[in-house]
């Protein structure tokens, strides 16, 4: 009998440990509003979107998907405060296929992660992302173009594969450390600016170089002492004095690459 027992309270112990199953709720067919599904989200769940305009202003819940599905999926802005909060302690959140424009800050962090996929952010007076301190950052295949700052990142930053179009500053960061691979960050005032403290790869290698011509000020400003690895880029020309004209502070700029990376100067005179 006290075994019987004792391997029912295991057993129940057992199933109480198995995560719930993830879910995904669907909008507006589960749930009328954006903001009713987040309130029954949970850890792992998807909120899957369907084209149309929806209220922003939402605070997404940790280990919670927001997905856009059928079309353009655009969060507007509220009057007031970013257009998605990731509180402290957000951890796994998810951001995929949405349009966030014409808010203050599209994207704000405080102390905690977020992935950003396949996302359109544009018209952001104040910054499209704005990640602060202790922030993990991972941005991949989306497009900034005339925001104040595209991406502000003061934490961990992984960017890939994202167009950075006709802001103020393309990417601004101040954090601990940066991998930034194959982008392009054109027509920005600024395209990139790394603070005096960061740690940033910027391209590196044949496969990861970023596509970083045309900005009207600086393609690169690094206020740092040690020299930051920017090898393997095109920066708009092969021509040592036009590249050195688009940045400032210590970069490692060989080997200059050609836009196809098959063409490389490997030092200057």
């Amino acid at each position: 009998m006290n075994g019987s027992r004792s391997l029912g309270i295991l057993l129940l112990g057992l199933l109480m440990a198995v995560p719930a199953a993830a879910r995904v709720i669907l909008v507006p067919t589960d749930e009328p509003t954006l903001e009713r599904a987040l309130r029954i989200a949970a850890n792992r769940d998807t909120v899957q979107v369907g084209s149309g305009v929806f209220a922003g202003g939402i605070t997404l819940p940790a280990g919670v998907t927001i997905r856009g599905v059928q079309g353009r999926t655009i969060l507007e802005a509220p009057e007031e405060g970013p257009i998605v909060h990731v509180p402290q302690g957000g951890r796994g959140t998810e951001l995929i296929g949405l349009v966030l424009s014409g808010g203050t800050v599209a994207v704000r962090l405080d102390r905690s992660s977020l992935s950003l996929e396949a996302c359109e952010l544009e018209g952001n007076t104040e910054a499209a992302v704005d990640a602060g301190p202790r922030t993990e950052l991972s941005v991949d295949n989306c497009r900034f173009r005339l925001n104040d700052v595209g991406v502000r990142s003061g934490g961990l930053l992984y960017l890939v594969g994202c167009w950075i179009q006709a802001n103020r500053v393309g990417v601004e960061f101040t954090g601990e450390d940066a991998r930034v691979f194959r982008n392009r960050v054109t027509t920005n005032h600024v395209g990139i600016a790394v603070g005096d403290t960061s740690r940033v790869l910027l391209g590196g290698t044949r496969v990861f170089g970023n596509d970083l011509f045309a900005n009207d000020s600086l393609t690169v400003a690094y206020s740092g002492a040690d020299s930051l690895d920017a090898g393997w880029n095109f920066w708009g020309s092969l021509d040592c004095d036009a590249v050195a004209a688009q940045v400032s502070g210590p970069l490692r700029l060989f080997p200059l690459a050609s836009l196809d990376r098959n063409e490389t100067v490997a030092s200057c005179p």
